[in-house]
């Protein structure tokens, strides 16, 4: 498995309309958006047999001299893989490590239970 600092947006593209794990958060059009706030984005993978596997946007902001990341919706990837999500959590890390950030924040959607009407598991 590689992985790649900056996708090529052509393919980082048609892997989020093909992925049943995208959400518009994790989009190349909502990190362009982002800018408009003050975000970087960037926009990571991790390929094996010269394929996308699994993709991340990461928006990098500067604050008062210090840096901090944000995967909004978390990362675009089956989270029931978990030497695949342990494999790309640790290159994000070391992503993050490298541009000095002090926190990466994500938030997946990940369902935990189903409830029913009334809130009952």
């Amino acid at each position: 498995m590689k992985f790649i600092e900056e996708v090529d947006i052509e393919e980082y593209k048609k892997f989020m309309l093909k992925n049943n794990y995208a959400h518009f958060m994790q989009t190349y059009e909502f990190g362009e958006i982002r800018k408009l706030k003050h975000y970087i984005p960037h926009y990571v993978g991790l390929k094996q047999d010269d394929n996308l596997i699994c993709t991340a946007l990461l928006l990098e902001k500067k604050i008062k001299g210090y840096t901090y990341f944000y995967a909004p919706r978390g990362f675009t990837i089956d989270y029931n893989n978990k030497v695949l999500l342990k494999t790309f959590t640790n290159y994000i890390r070391e992503f993050c490590k490298k541009r000095k950030a002090i926190f990466l924040k994500i938030d997946p959607a990940i369902k935990r239970y189903d409830i029913d009407k009334n809130g009952q598991r």
